[in-house]
């Protein structure tokens, strides 16, 4: 919820228990706020005092910021935002004031990003998209928490860069780098972001470039090096 859309709801709030109240008249219908031009800045809905349905926003220049839906001044509905040339930048959708459902986001009128909410928090799978429309990355999300697979991509290609898998916000699990041309650069497993177990570089060839051993995310004793033929270097 951007800061205009918070300022609208708090100025309308009815008034909390207990405090003093000062009888003004109760808004009902539609409501425009102007400037010392006679600019409209917002245009919003009431009923009964209450905000109750539509809602508009606008910039200095009379362009359309944001347009909205309450209900009981609460968010209630698609929430959509633009830039100065009155391009979509935002399509959210609330329910009862928590952002619900997939969320969509845009740049110069392209898709950037389609984030996946549930009661006000990320939940399941958000997918990012580079400037050519092809997707740079795809994250899940547990109630609000990075929670399973992370991804991303080079997106001339489509070739994976990183493949990682996280546990409540935490890494835990396979962790996979690769080159641009889509070979394994790296292999890694966490437990609780820890590194355990063998870590292991390759050449882009194919061939392992080192492999090092970790213990509660230390690694014990010196890497082993091999070269492009698979003869040990070092260790």
């Amino acid at each position: 919820m951007t800061q205009a859309v918070e300022a609208i709801v708090q100025e309308n709030l009815p008034p909390q228990e207990g405090a003093e109240e000062t009888p003004v008249p109760q808004p009902d219908g539609v409501l425009e706020t102007k400037d010392e031009s006679g600019q409209v800045t917002q245009r919003l809905t009431f009923k009964a005092g209450i905000l109750q349905g539509p809602a508009e926003i606008f910039t200095e220049d009379g362009s359309l910021s944001q347009k909205m839906y309450f209900r009981d001044n609460q968010l209630d509905g698609r929430c959509e935002s633009f830039d100065d040339k009155g391009e979509l930048t935002q399509c959210l959708t609330f329910l009862q004031g928590k952002l619900e459902g997939i969320s969509q986001y845009y740049a110069k009128g392209k898709l950037t990003a389609t984030i996946p909410y549930k009661a006000g928090k990320q939940d399941g799978e958000a997918i990012f998209y580079a400037p050519n429309g092809k997707p740079s990355g795809r994250m899940n999300y547990s109630q609000g928490e990075l929670h399973g697979s992370f991804q991303t991509y080079n997106p001339e290609t489509g070739n994976l860069l990183t493949k990682v898998s996280y546990k409540n916000n935490i890494l835990d699990g396979h962790s996979e780098l690769y080159y641009p041309s889509g070979v394994v650069m790296e292999k890694k497993f966490y437990v609780q972001d820890k590194l355990v177990g063998r870590a292991i570089e390759y050449f882009e060839t194919g061939e392992v470039k080192k492999i090092t051993h970790y213990e509660d995310g230390e690694a014990i004793g010196p890497p082993v090096e091999f070269d492009e033929k698979g003869k040990v270097v070092s260790g």
